[in-house]
């Protein structure tokens, strides 16, 4: 049986992510009987959506769920059920696919419920974004469980959907394919589908749709590029609105921040004057106003420019990561957006503005969370009567530990009694010193400080020496801790999908089978 755990019993987790799982997570789902027909109301341009989604898939076969999917798509009754990841290297971490395994998940049981409508797993490519250095990173493991960093090069900042695979990128992805080919069973596929997503020239969005949607495109999830959308136009009264109402996004978004501050939450995301960003040569700049002018790049608008420029050149004007929910929401009619703990903290800051824009908020559901096992992980904890969650600390918190162990409780009592009784015997020495010279104090601490230090400097020494003696187990652990808590980071933050998917031929019906739309609980997944 797997282990769950409590999201509390995880140090990352914020007070405001553990009250949204203990208090809102079902409410939330339960409420989206009530937000349907409010979504229904609306009118979604579903001619500029559907291009878009064309877009995304220029030159990809869609499989015929997803062919369905977007035909349901043009239909009243239907809604969508959303999520949404930056297009990340090789998937990016795990929780991309969790998250998207999530949208199918829930659309088919919100089928089964609300038999009259149906419900489209979408996912939202955010390509917008001009944050290489976290897209351009992922991580495997070696033979040994150790780490291996895989960045592909890029030389400027831009954004994703305009960064485009070179020669050096192409070394990066050789790498990547010889490291799975050789360790695992499903390598020589995964190697292959590699070869295939990732082709010079090709965009980093386009490599990732390519490969996601050979993953899971069977499901009839539906990718859509953040970018492809955006050049449709579909955006522009949003846009002239945040422009409009000069600070309006700001003062609401404020406003509600406010209310979370006083519950002693952390604010997640910080809002700006203007929320949007404008695009200039495949490069995102932040829009100023000064007195009565926009800056732009250090290019002046006036108030009429700047308009003109919005209804002439829609398609160059982004959200910021605030208005990005409400510009999904805009565009799609989502009755349910799922969410990591980041985005479920910011997504609390747009309650107001969500009210303002006359928007329906969708349901905000929490994504599954796993940490993966493999068999050999799975034996071994079985072997020394472990659970996974006790390696859910520091590898240095872990090693000493094991020391401890090793040394026996006698260990700690001897020193613990030692230094008890020294700091009596001590305390006796200076007060009778003190009563020869006062001016002896400072020295007199000195002396017991490198006392004390000398005495931590023999403790360490006897836990080094229980470690060189257990080299063979100090090894192991540590190969554990890199498979379920690498760089003191949870398993799903960091790893590639491609990890589990070259490991095990039913690693996305796993996944499938556990998913559970009101969990609350942080899975140790075993494969």
């Amino acid at each position: 049986m797997n282990l769950e755990i409590n999201f509390s019993d995880i140090k990352s987790s914020s007070n405001l992510f553990i009250d949204f799982i203990n208090n809102i997570q079902t409410e939330n789902y339960n409420s989206i009987k009530n937000k349907i027909p409010k979504i229904l109301e609306r009118n979604y341009d579903k001619s500029k959506l559907i291009d878009a989604i064309s877009m995304t898939y220029q030159n990809i076969e869609l499989s015929a769920k997803q062919k369905q999917n977007i035909e349901l798509l043009n239909k009243k009754n239907s809604l969508a059920v959303v999520t949404g990841q930056q297009a990340g290297f090789l998937l990016g971490p795990l929780y991309t696919l969790y998250k998207a395994l999530d949208t199918y998940k829930i659309s088919e049981n919100l089928k089964l419920k609300y038999p009259a409508y149906n419900f489209i797993p979408i996912f939202w490519i955010e390509d917008n974004d001009n944050d290489l250095t976290e897209a351009s990173h992922s991580y495997l493991f070696d033979e040994s469980n150790n780490l291996v960093e895989l960045n592909l090069a890029f030389d400027k900042i831009q954004s994703v959907s305009h960064t485009y695979i070179g020669n050096s990128s192409l070394e990066i992805i050789n790498l990547t394919k010889s490291l799975i080919m050789d360790l695992h069973p499903n390598g020589a596929k995964y190697s292959e589908l590699i070869d295939y997503s990732y082709c010079e020239n090709d965009s980093w969005s386009y490599s990732f749709t390519k490969l996601m949607n050979k993953i899971i495109g069977e499901q009839g999830i539906i990718f859509l590029s953040a970018n492809k959308l955006i050049k449709t136009g579909i955006f522009h009264k949003l846009v002239l609105n945040e422009i409009n109402e000069f600070k309006k996004s700001k003062s609401l978004i404020e406003e509600k921040n406010e209310i979370l501050i006083s519950k002693n939450y952390k604010i997640q995301a910080k809002v700006s004057d203007i929320n949007l960003f404008y695009h200039i040569d495949n490069n995102r700049f932040n829009i100023e106003r000064i007195d009565d002018f926009y800056f732009i790049n250090e290019k002046k608008y006036s108030q009429n420019e700047i308009i003109d420029l919005i209804i002439t050149e829609p398609k160059n004007f982004s959200p910021k990561v605030l208005l990005r929910p409400l510009f999904q929401d805009y565009a799609l009619p989502t009755v349910s957006y799922i969410a990591g703990p980041g985005e479920i903290a910011y997504h609390s800051q747009l309650d107001y503005l969500y009210q303002y824009l006359e928007i329906p908020k969708p349901a905000i559901l929490m994504r599954s969370s796993y940490t993966i096992i493999d068999k050999k992980i799975s034996r071994y904890l079985n072997k020394i009567n472990k659970k996974a969650d006790y390696f859910l600390n520091t590898y240095l918190d872990i090693e000493k530990d094991i020391a401890n162990n090793l040394l026996g409780k006698d260990h700690n009592i001897v020193f613990e009694n030692f230094r008890k009784k020294l700091d009596y015997e001590f305390a006796i020495l200076e007060t009778y010193l003190l009563g020869i010279d006062s001016q002896l104090e400072r020295t007199i601490k000195g002396v017991n400080i490198k006392i004390m230090e000398q005495i931590e400097q023999l403790d360490k020494k006897a836990h080094s020496f229980a470690k060189r003696n257990n080299e063979e187990l100090i090894q192991k652990y540590k190969q554990i801790s890199n498979s379920i808590y690498p760089q003191n980071s949870l398993q799903e933050r960091l790893i590639s999908p491609i990890q589990f998917l070259s490991l095990t031929d039913n690693f996305i019906q796993k996944l499938l089978e556990n998913s559970n739309v009101l969990s609350t609980k942080h899975i140790f997944l075993e494969l």
